[in-house]
Parts: structure tokens; sequence; C-alpha cells
């Protein structure tokens, strides 16, 4: 019987490698790992040497390369913390609440606003001008998409910013037009009551001025005019009747707050400037006479206040003689007395809000 002899061993096998925990330990502290990464790492070795099919420098190359992707993202976790942020979400949305309290309208979007309040307040059945603010918001609110307002609308900061917005601008625009009608009136440039239509309309309402432009628009602005001439100390201050939130840039030197400064006088008490003696003006004779100021029942007052206009400025020799003016107002067949007796009212249909 022959001695035995251990068979040598398959030439397949390969020793199982062995990484010491303590290397592994090292290599997580160089790289600045968290403990988690850390025992990943432990795991990684552990889930690589369990057939022995792994060389050791295979496994080393792996367990760096390991370490490495760890490092990235361990060292953009200590960063959010840091700057006092439990992740990047977080991070993301204090900037976006940041940058909301710096937001701006642009000049495009604020040149929107202001052509809306000029043809706003130039409307033919607007009896309320003090308060016109929400009106304008109302209309933006509904049109924010083509008149490219939709990021004003984004959040409740960015709103409060263009409420402030809407204020100044619209108070801007009511000065604006007190000044018109002042000036209409007033001194050396005073017009006709066509005169100051053609020219109102052509600065106030969106769209050409067109010859056939609905009579509302003529009745709307003799009522004003009359309320002018009857208040005629309140039309004639030269200062502005300056709201809480008025920017000035409609005032010019000769108008504005310099002049007003020289002249004296502190800021018009609320509620009694000349927007709002108008607004409490249409609230008394809407309660008298209904809420269409063409209708019949505002008839005697529109003919009283048209025959006195042309009384003081027919045949004006400022008048502008141009191409497309209306014809001039009179109270012998005007389109209004005319319409008021056919129908009994008479339509606005270019009322927009």
């Amino acid at each position: 019987m022959q001695p035995f002899e251990p068979s040598a061993p398959s030439p397949s096998f390969t020793p199982r490698a062995v990484i010491d925990p303590l290397l592994i330990d090292n290599l997580a502290k160089d790289f600045n790992l968290e403990p988690t990464q850390r025992a990943n790492l432990h795991a990684f070795i552990t889930i690589g040497t369990a057939d022995g099919s792994l060389t050791r420098s295979d496994l080393l190359t792996r367990l760096y390369m390991l370490a490495a992707i760890y490092s990235d993202s361990a060292d953009r976790r200590r960063l959010v913390r840091e700057q006092g942020f439990t992740d990047f979400k977080a991070m993301l949305s204090d900037i976006n609440i940041r940058l909301q309290g710096n937001f701006t309208l642009t000049k495009e979007q604020l040149a929107n606003i202001r052509k809306a309040a000029n043809d706003m307040i130039y409307q033919p059945t607007r009896t309320n001008f003090t308060s016109m603010h929400v009106d304008l918001d109302k209309y933006l609110r509904e049109s924010q998409a083509s008149l490219g307002l939709s990021n004003a609308f984004a959040s409740p900061a960015r709103e409060q910013v263009l409420a402030s917005q809407l204020k100044k601008t619209c108070s801007s625009v009511r000065n604006a037009f007190r000044q018109d009608i002042r000036d209409s009136l007033l001194g050396n440039n005073k017009q006709s009551l066509e005169a100051f239509t053609y020219h109102t309309a052509n600065k106030y309402r969106r769209g050409q001025f067109t010859a056939d432009l609905d009579f509302g628009y003529t009745v709307h602005n003799v009522i004003l005019r009359r309320f002018a001439l009857d208040n005629i100390d309140l039309i004639k201050k030269a200062k502005k009747e300056k709201d809480d939130d008025e920017d000035d840039d409609d005032e010019t030197p000769e108008t504005g707050s310099k002049r007003a400064r020289m002249q004296g006088g502190g800021r018009i008490t609320k509620g009694q400037d000349f927007w709002a003696r108008v607004d409490a003006f249409f609230v008394e004779m809407i309660n008298a006479r209904g809420r269409n100021l063409t209708a019949t029942r505002w008839k005697d007052y529109v003919d009283d206040a048209i025959r006195r206009d042309n009384a003081m400025f027919k045949g004006h020799s400022d008048d502008p003689v141009s191409p497309g003016m209306p014809p001039q107002v009179t109270v012998q067949g005007a389109a209004l007395v005319a319409a008021v007796s056919n129908s009994g009212s008479f339509s606005v249909s270019n009322a927009r809000y």
C-alpha cells in the first residue's frame, strides 16, 4: 500500500483576499466620510470577499472609488448644514423667499398698467375715481397673460408690490386728468367741449380717435367740466391732491410740488380733494337720476351743461382744426337729445370694464 499524498490545489482556486478593517477606517477618515458611509465601506468589503473571486487589488480599487464618491456627497451635505439648511430643497426655498422681497415691475409692465389706467379713467360709464385701483386690479388679474403680468400675481408678496404700484399709477393718472380738465377751462389753453374730447380721447382712450366716437364720452366730459366750473376754487388749486401712495411722474415744475411749496399750505384734507368731491357728486346724482348718464333722467342736466359750455367756449380761437374732429356740440339737434327722445336711453358701446 502506497503512502497518502495530498492532492495539489485546483488551478482555478484563488486565495480569499483579506482587507484589514483598520485600513477601511483610515480610508473613511482620510475622505472625511460620515459614519453611515464608513459602515457601508465595511459592508462592501464583506460582500466583495464572500466567495473569494475578487483579488485584493481589485477590491481596494473599488473601495477607493466608492470612498471618493461618498466624499463628494458628504462635502455637499456639510456645506448645506453650515449654511443653516437641512437639505438642498430648503436652501432653494429660502433663496426664492429672499428674492420675493426684491421683486420689481419691468418698464413694459409699468407701461401696460399706465395704459390700462388711462383707458379706465376715461371710460364713459366711470362714476367712481378714488377707488379706481380696485377696478384696475380686477382687470389686470383677468388679463394678466395678455399684458405680461402673470409673474406679478405669482405670490402674495409680489401682489403687494403690484397693489402699491396700482395706487401710485391711478393717483398719477387722476392728477393728469384733473389738470387737463382745469387747463381746458382756465388760462390761455382753454378749449371747447369738442376740442377737449378730441384731445383727451387721443391721450387716454386706447385706440385711434374716430369721428363716430360714442357720444357717451362727450356726455361724461361735459359733466366733469360742469362740476369743475361749479367748483372753480377747487379746480383752480395749483397744488396736487396727493394720495397716500402717489408718485410724481406727471408733475411739471410749473404745476407741481415746487410751485405748491411757494404758494404755501399743507396737504389737502382727505376726502376734500377734487376727485373725492367728484365721487360724492356722482353718488348724489346717481341716487336722483340713475346710473346711466345718457338716460332720459339725465337729459335736462346734460342739456344745460352743454348749453353753458358752448356759451363759454364756442368758437374759441385756440380750438384746433383737425381732420376727423367731431362737429360742434349744440343743444339743438344734439345726438344725445335725439337718442334720448327716440329710445329713452343711449347705449354706451365702448365701455370695457
